[in-house]
């Protein structure tokens, strides 16, 4: 895992929450099919970044906008990864 898909775990949510009022206009069930994606594809990717971080991946940090000590640390460690499964778990 790469400290590149960390700012997925808060963009698919702001994404998926921009979609579902415009698309549910075309189709009322569009709804439903972006939360369950949405929320499948984060619990895969919070799966993911736990067997990463088992299996002996090192912790990982992303600056968010790339300004160090100044901007938005992403910290992503093995607390971190259990407590975001399980949030996903309970959302899925």
């Amino acid at each position: 895992m790469e400290g590149r898909l960390l700012p997925l775990f808060v963009a698919l949510p702001l994404a998926g929450a921009f979609l579902t009022p415009l698309l549910s206009k075309i189709w009322l069930r569009f709804s439903d099919l972006i939360a369950n994606l949405v929320t499948a594809a984060l619990l895969g990717l919070s799966v993911y970044g736990l067997l990463f971080l088992t299996f002996g991946g090192m912790p990982l940090l992303h600056w968010t906008g790339g300004w160090k000590f100044i901007g938005i640390a992403m910290w992503y460690e093995a607390l971190t990864a259990l407590v975001v499964l399980v949030i996903n778990v309970v959302g899925f």
